[in-house]
């Protein structure tokens, strides 16, 4: 089914020690999958931009024009996607980029956090990587 817009709503949280700024632009998007397979973007933004430590907010992406198993690869498993949020420090010395996989879990009928790999600006290969048995995406 091809939707108009889904909006994916996901509970982050800053587990730093200071201030975390969420960037916008091109870096902050969901993945998904085309009929070819291919992969497929689409922008996202959050309700608060800068997050004190230990704060929680909510990064939105809008899914316009896709089939949406398709996407969320529902023809391989229960569901999965990932999404990519870049932020910083208060002085945008630390800039990060955290890659989520969130995998659906059809026993529980909800999404759940899979794993998180972390990026420095510019680098391919994870500086971390956390794995989670199941952690909820959002309520």
């Amino acid at each position: 089914m091809v939707s108009r817009w889904i909006p994916v709503d996901i509970d982050v949280r800053n587990i730093g020690p200071g201030i975390a700024l969420i960037q916008s632009g091109d870096d902050f998007r969901i993945e998904g999958l085309d009929a070819e397979g291919k992969i497929v973007t689409r922008l996202g933004f959050a309700s608060s931009t800068a997050l004190p430590s230990q704060e929680e907010t909510v990064v939105r992406f809008l899914l316009e024009n896709v089939d949406v198993e398709t996407f969320f690869s529902e023809h391989r498993n229960d569901g999965e996607f990932k999404a990519w949020i870049p932020y910083s420090d208060i002085n945008g010395s630390q800039f990060v980029n955290a890659r989520i996989h969130a995998a659906w879990f059809k026993s529980e009928g909800e999404w759940a956090y899979h794993r998180i790999d972390y990026f420095r600006r510019d680098e391919e290969e994870p500086f971390a990587i956390v794995v989670f048995d199941a952690a909820v995406v959002s309520r």
